[in-house]
């Protein structure tokens, strides 16, 4: 299994990341094309509304997915891994916490003991576009496992 995905704002190269940005606000039509363009047999589209982007999350046929639930913020779904015998939750989604959310994020972290993985790639995935002293940089992507998940699947 070989599962990608990726934050727009992270990339770096101002063609693609247009391109990626087009396609979250992409109408619902238009995104199955894409799905289907890419090769991928299964999806779940969750529109954009307004002005705030949308969110997919696509998947091969030969992939066993079963999704929780989802929302204009979130997707939740567990992969049934049959070649290793080990099922896992995978979440991902997009908005604009509040502090008290992410100190709350923070602490099931810690008390879930989960590890980042980590990633390739520049040190921040978002910036404010601001210039001069108003500009910040942030890194928002972040993937979590536990000591049996990283057992299973490597570091």
């Amino acid at each position: 299994m070989n599962p990608i995905s990726w934050n727009c704002r992270g990339l770096g190269n101002p063609r693609l990341v247009q391109a990626l940005h087009d396609m979250t606000k992409a109408k619902y039509r238009r995104m199955e094309r894409i799905k289907n363009r890419i090769g991928l047999a299964n999806g779940l589209i969750v529109p954009c509304v307004g002005r705030k982007g949308g969110l997919a999350m696509l998947w091969a046929r030969e992939i066993d997915l079963e999704i929780k639930s989802y929302s204009p913020s979130h997707i939740d779904v567990v992969i049934n891994d049959t070649e290793k015998s080990f099922k896992w939750r995978l979440t991902g989604g997009g908005g604009i916490w509040s502090q008290k959310q992410i100190d709350g994020f923070s602490k099931v972290v810690d008390y879930c003991a989960f590890q980042d993985l980590g990633y390739c790639g520049s040190d921040f995935t978002s910036c404010n576009m601001q210039g001069g002293e108003n500009i910040i940089y942030l890194r928002l992507d972040r993937a979590f496992a536990n000591l049996e998940w990283t057992k299973k699947f490597g570091e």
